[in-house]
């Protein structure tokens, strides 16, 4: 399996990081809003509830993080919802994940559509059918994935590059990046807030 890099060390992370003009406490923030509305349904909603309004407010949560950012706008890529940054030609999507930042990669609670696993190998459309065996050529160099495990009272995300989606799942990523490991963030991080009622413009651009 093809070497992946991961940052977990306080320093590590806030330099990868700063190639997004974010932080980990705003990562944070976006992470315990999800994982709130996960908590918030109740035993009479439907069965996919849970995922689905976490995923819900996790897409939220990450626009009103990035949109309050330079170059950042909203993105949906054959109607996949993301934020993108033309200048640095970055895509980030949020995602719901079976455990985030353990050994293994993580995995999409949900499987991954033929849409998303085109996005994600050929997200620039330089490529095309006929060079499909040119596999190095589609590994996904700029859609990043903020994913997100909640089990119990157990949160945990990172912000990763996945290589490609091999049978609706992720088949193993370039860089990992820890945001909450599960046991390292306290009352503070907790209080980590969004943006508080900032006006901005809303684009939505498509590619």
């Amino acid at each position: 399996m093809p070497n992946t890099d991961i940052y977990k060390t306080p320093h590590e992370i806030i330099g990868k990081l700063s190639e997004f003009g974010v932080t980990k406490k705003e990562l944070i923030a976006v992470a315990l809003q999800a994982a709130a509305a996960r908590n918030n349904t109740t035993p009479f909603h439907p069965i996919n509830a849970p995922g689905t309004y976490s995923y819900m407010e996790g897409v939220a949560a990450l626009r009103a993080v990035f949109l309050t950012k330079e170059g950042w706008d909203m993105d949906r890529p054959s109607n996949i919802e993301a934020v993108t940054n033309k200048e640095s030609n970055l895509t980030i999507l949020f995602q719901n994940v079976d455990h985030a930042c353990g050994k293994s990669c993580p995995q999409a609670i949900s499987g991954k559509g033929e849409g998303t696993k085109k996005f994600i190998e050929n997200p620039t459309a330089y490529l095309f059918d006929y060079m499909t065996e040119e596999d190095q050529l589609k590994e996904n160099q700029n859609v990043w994935v903020l994913c997100v495990s909640s089990n119990g009272d157990e949160l945990r995300a990172e912000l990763s590059l996945p290589r490609s989606i091999e049978g609706q799942q992720f088949s193993s990523f370039k860089e990992r990046i820890f945001i909450i490991t599960g046991d390292e963030w306290g009352p503070d991080d907790a209080e980590a807030g969004l943006p508080d009622n900032q006006e901005f413009d809303i684009q939505i651009t498509r590619k």
